[in-house]
């Protein structure tokens, strides 16, 4: 987490609002003070234990809109990563409202693991 030292950032703490369905007791996350961009996550387990780590780099602001272009996922049990780099991103598409509710989504609960 060195290079939330350079961007004045902010802790929050997520909870969920139904425990049975989230894999995580809590989420904790490093937010840009000055932009709403995650920088820094951690994911605890039931127990509180840490589990996950999200690490975002590479920020970019595109149509006055900020995200990170390398974002790295690592278990902290398994010992493994996932890094997604973006190189491409178009935010602002003027997509319909509607294509967002519940219906067209599939209003699919979330699954226990």
């Amino acid at each position: 987490m060195g290079s939330l030292k350079r961007i004045s950032n902010r802790k929050r703490q997520a909870i969920p609002a139904d425990a049975t369905r989230s894999q995580y007791k809590y989420v904790s996350y490093w937010v840009a003070e000055d932009d709403p961009v995650i920088l820094h996550a951690e994911m605890y387990d039931r127990e509180g234990k840490l589990v996950r780590e999200l690490h975002a780099s590479a920020l970019k602001k595109v149509s006055g809109i900020w995200d990170a272009r390398h974002v790295e996922m690592k278990s902290v049990m398994e010992k493994t990563r996932t890094v997604l780099t973006i190189n491409e991103a178009k935010s602002n598409q003027h997509l319909e409202e509607k294509l967002f509710t519940p219906e067209i989504l599939g209003n699919v609960p979330a699954t226990k693991h």
